[in-house]
């Protein structure tokens, strides 16, 4: 078999197969007639740390003169075995990640009637497929404000009294938002992506309480009404987001996901059409290889 070798280098060749080192010094590069499955590994290469840059012999070539790399620092380590008797296998592209994340929440009732954030503290749980694709979804851990007028909020008719409704509501709910999301990535370069993602998700009301003000002043009128009893809204959220990845590790990445999420059903004991927005900052953390 022919050894590589480069034009005025020296490169430290050596084998399974070969008792010691062997030093070559040739004028041409010779890569014709090698058969055998071999690695490269630069020792001492631009990130100061070793580093597999080829598998196969024949796609090497010259070391450029004005190179930073050290042809004394170059090993080709050869395999016993020829590349008829090594076949390529699948790159298992799918894999687990778990999350932690926070976001504010800002939810209203209406156009833009907006008060004090309430908060969304999540657990995720991610599948990633397709090398695009991505399926999460989670526990999300809700604390939401928000006010609603006149016929916005609309509680059973025969609980104003005198028929004399609220002109304002204020409301605080504690729940547990369940999503599941479909994730796609739109763009993937080495440590970032972007990505989109939409589905749906299914409330769970856990605490209910509504304070209510009216035009006039009268004693008698309720200010208030609650309740702690679970309600379930399947499904009765649309979820739409957009986001930025960035890995920093081989399994940590952090991504930032301004949301907003849609009902399509009415929501509490009000049946308010509650919107809400944020933005997720997410910690996530991938199992396995």
């Amino acid at each position: 078999m022919s050894k590589p070798s480069f034009a005025n280098s020296n490169i430290f060749y050596t084998s399974k197969k070969a008792d010691k080192t062997k030093n070559t010094d040739n004028s041409n590069f010779q890569n014709k007639n090698v058969n055998e499955i071999g690695y490269v590994v630069f020792e001492n290469g631009a990130s100061n740390r070793g580093q597999i840059l080829y598998s196969r012999l024949h796609f090497l070539s010259p070391i450029p003169p004005k190179s930073k790399l050290n042809p004394r620092k170059i090993q080709i380590i050869h395999d016993e075995q020829s590349s008829s008797e090594i076949k390529p296998g699948k790159i298992n592209n799918s894999y687990f990640s778990l999350g932690v994340g926070y976001s504010p929440d800002f939810s209203t009732v209406g156009i833009g009637n907006f008060i004090a954030p309430g908060s969304r503290w999540t657990i995720i749980a991610e599948y990633s497929f397709l090398n695009r694709f991505s399926i999460n979804t989670g526990v999300v851990f809700v604390s939401n404000q928000y006010e609603a007028y006149g016929k916005d909020y609309n509680a059973p008719p025969k609980y104003w009294k005198n028929g004399i409704e609220a002109e304002e509501t204020y409301g605080e709910c504690k729940m547990v938002d369940i999503p599941l999301n479909l994730r796609y990535d739109v763009l993937v370069e080495s440590r970032h992506k972007l990505f989109i993602s939409g589905g749906a998700s299914t409330y769970f009301l856990l605490k209910e309480d509504y304070y209510f003000q009216y035009e006039q002043d009268d004693p008698d009128l309720p200010d208030h009404w609650g309740t702690d009893k679970t309600t379930v809204y399947p499904f009765g959220i649309v979820n739409i987001s957009v986001g930025y990845q960035y890995m920093f590790g081989r399994k940590c990445s952090l991504q930032v996901e301004p949301f907003i999420k849609i009902p399509t059903t009415g929501i509490g004991w009000g049946n308010v059409d509650l919107h809400t927005i944020g933005t997720y900052l997410t910690y996530k953390y991938r199992i396995g290889k």
